[in-house]
């Protein structure tokens, strides 16, 4: 038993040391990368990834150092073997069509790039790979496209936030909007991730595209399907853009549904009272006074 705990240690020290060295060598790697040095990059990432051929990120970065020094012959021969060998790996079919991309050979670069799509078909373990392989390519449509088929395939699924997150990198801040939107109403949870990706595009100017964008967004929600939140939410945007008459009316309404808290009316008014907006402060405080006398 002894000589069984001996041998334990030294098994384990050793996998601890190859761990270590494995990390200070994609460090050095990552180094030349970040330094245009591609081809020095390029000797320890393949060390690792023959090492760990499953491991994706020294393959990308692999396949990248290669194609930074145009040796897109090599990479089209490693992702067809690799895809002959493990064909449930689609995600690799993103990488050869980039490669095909940067041969100028769109036609087939294509061809690649549904072949992932359609595996997505399958519930392929391997979605969000794909999808964030899309992303990684700056293939925004097309990584759209992978978590919207995933969604269907899997009801269950929800990359409601990753759409919305490329929609604000495509720059087409309605549809981003909305997709945050539409997150909220799958799960009232999501409501303060709502606000703070929100908060990344609304000024204090109601007139600012983005705020219009998302009043509207809001709006058109309501009418579908009422609930709570889209009222929190008008409230919030409307104490960004220091209308705090006109949060005060999402606020009341929200009493209305709930008679027995006065919490945010009251934190309104310290808003409103702070921003010298004493009227509307007034208007608050004295809601809750009547409301309590009532009571």
């Amino acid at each position: 038993m002894k000589h069984f705990f001996t041998i334990l240690f030294f098994l384990i020290n050793g996998f601890v040391a190859a761990q270590e060295i494995s990390e200070n060598e994609f460090f050095l790697a990552e180094s030349y990368f970040r330094e245009g040095e591609y081809e020095k990059a390029t000797q320890i990432y393949k060390k690792l990834y023959d090492q760990s051929p499953f491991n994706s990120t020294y393959l990308f970065r692999l396949i990248t150092c290669y194609q930074q020094t145009e040796s897109f012959d090599i990479v089209e021969n490693l992702l067809v073997n690799r895809i002959k060998k493990e064909p449930s790996q689609a995600y690799l079919h993103v990488f050869l069509g980039y490669n095909y991309s940067k041969k100028q050979q769109e036609d087939v670069a294509q061809i690649q790039y549904q072949k992932a799509i359609q595996s997505i078909e399958n519930n392929n373990p391997y979605t969000i790979t794909i999808a964030r392989a899309f992303s990684d390519y700056n293939l925004l449509d097309y990584a759209i496209l992978a978590y919207e088929k995933a969604m269907k395939v899997n009801p269950t699924a929800n990359f409601g936030f990753q759409i919305a997150q490329i929609y604000g990198e495509k720059g087409e801040y309605q549809k981003m909007f909305e997709a945050y939107i539409d997150l909220l109403d799958s799960n009232e949870r999501y409501l303060n991730l709502v606000q703070r990706s929100a908060s990344k595009y609304i000024t204090d100017d109601a007139e600012n595209e983005a705020n219009i964008l998302f009043r509207k967004a809001v709006l058109q929600k309501s009418i579908k399907n009422p609930k709570n939140e889209w009222n929190i939410l008008l409230s919030w945007l409307f104490i960004q853009q220091k209308e705090y008459e006109k949060a005060f009316v999402q606020e009341k309404a929200l009493f209305n549904r709930n008679p027995t808290d006065v919490s945010m009316i009251f934190e309104l008014g310290e808003i409103a009272f702070e921003d010298k907006n004493y009227e509307t402060a007034q208007n608050c405080f004295q809601f809750i006074i009547e409301k309590n006398s009532f009571n």
